[in-house]
């Protein structure tokens, strides 16, 4: 979800003032924290799914997240694509919003920001990559835990400050935090590994 703390759009330091500087990461794999992001004001009715729009939230911040749908009375439908659901509150139809058209990459290289159906190609695409990368990991997981329920357990860790770094053959595995989360390098890590 975007970090409603930080806006995800900030004023850049340009010129031009259709260009943003972009903060979050619920559009990770679109665009990167840091990116140039141009945009143009239109009204909320004349963006189309697959667009990448700049909304105020009812928090107050400034969001960034892709159109996956228009209801019927003309709300539109918002998700980020790495996140796992939809937003709680959609953009009602008489919200002025920024569309992206534009972002300006880190080496300075400016490319087109897709929208409309390329841009839902786009999205069904960035939410396949993240369902494999993070949910199939825990499925496999637990349909491992029932076929073979023997798992390699990690027992050994190396301290980092106030974190656990758990490693196999001098590749770290999985880090656990003082209040005890555990991150894991690779999604696959908590299919073959477990900390005890």
């Amino acid at each position: 979800m975007s970090d409603f703390s930080t806006p995800d759009l900030r004023p850049a330091e340009t010129p031009d003032d259709n260009w943003r500087i972009y903060r979050g990461e619920s559009m990770l794999r679109v665009f990167v924290p840091g990116d140039l992001l141009r945009v143009e004001k239109i009204a909320a009715t004349q963006a189309a799914p697959g667009d990448i729009i700049a909304f105020d939230t009812p928090c107050g911040s400034v969001t960034v997240h892709r159109v996956i749908a228009r209801k019927r009375n003309g709300d539109l439908v918002t998700m980020g694509d790495n996140n796992p659901r939809p937003d709680f509150s959609p953009v009602k139809p008489d919200t002025a919003v920024l569309r992206v058209v534009e972002v300006r990459r880190g080496d300075g290289k400016v490319e087109a920001v897709s929208g409309g159906k390329v841009g839902m190609a786009e999205f069904r695409r960035n939410r396949r990559r993240r369902w494999f990368r993070g949910e199939l990991p825990r499925y496999a997981s637990g349909i491992c835990r029932r076929l073979w329920p023997f798992k390699h357990r990690l027992r050994t860790p190396v301290h980092f400050g106030e974190d656990e770094v758990f490693y196999v053959r001098q590749k770290p595995v999985a880090k656990r935090s003082r209040d005890g989360r555990v991150r894991w390098f690779s999604p696959w890590y908590r299919v073959i590994y477990r900390i005890g």
